[in-house]
């Protein structure tokens, strides 16, 4: 049911993004990021290296993005 959503979102032109996982898995990424149709992002440290906790698979992983921030709220 949810391969059928995100394919019906891919064809009207919207990008679903799900986090790779953060198992420090560096042989596969978790449900739903590894569905084909859907975009996997993997995590980065502040200092441009791959997150040690970040999920990684050569062939599904889309990208990486920052995993680490710091918020500051007035």
């Amino acid at each position: 049911m949810l391969e059928g959503a995100i394919s019906s979102l891919y064809n009207f032109g919207i990008p679903v993004f799900f986090a790779a996982g953060n198992n420090k898995d560096l042989k596969r990424i978790d449900f739903p990021s590894c569905i084909p149709l859907s975009i996997s992002v993997g995590a980065t440290m502040p200092g441009d290296y791959i997150a040690p906790y970040s999920n990684a698979d050569p062939a599904l992983l889309d990208f990486y993005a920052l995993g680490s921030l710091t918020l500051f709220l007035p």
